[in-house]
């Protein structure tokens, strides 16, 4: 991680972050009425996703590379499931602002560059790993 900026380890949840405020200032702003439990709660579930974004791993290589995008688009997807049960597939402008930042969230979790992770070697991998047998 030579060279890296303390901030570019953040972008990542960050820019999860940014949609999530965004997602609270326009749900309220487009229909001009108080927030709903139902907006309230797609915030509350792509703040948590901001926290999981910051959590998951930086990993270099295979699946795990995509671990954030792939949380980012997860939360995407709940976000979308609530607005649809909870309003009965009755989604006004607001819900569908919630559902749309989300998923731009998840391109912009996604196109954010990630901190570069060295990887394991095997026999770090070895020594940290769940099979190891040493004290």
């Amino acid at each position: 991680m030579a060279g890296m900026k303390p901030i570019e380890n953040y972008l990542k949840p960050l820019a999860q972050l940014l949609f999530t405020v965004l997602s609270v200032i326009l749900t309220s702003l487009v229909d001009g009425e108080a927030m709903t439990r139902v907006d309230w709660i797609n915030v509350t579930i792509t703040g948590f996703g901001a926290i999981m974004v910051l959590g998951a791993g930086n990993f270099p290589e295979g699946v795990w590379r995509y671990t954030k995008a792939i949380l980012s688009a997860a939360i995407a997807a709940l976000v979308t499931i609530h607005s649809v049960w909870a309003t009965g597939g009755n989604l006004d402008t607001s819900h569908w602002i919630s559902i749309v930042l989300a998923a731009l969230a998840t391109l912009g979790v996604y196109g954010v560059k990630g901190p570069y992770v060295e990887p394991l070697s095997p026999a770090a991998a070895a020594q940290y790993g769940r099979h190891h047998r040493g004290n």
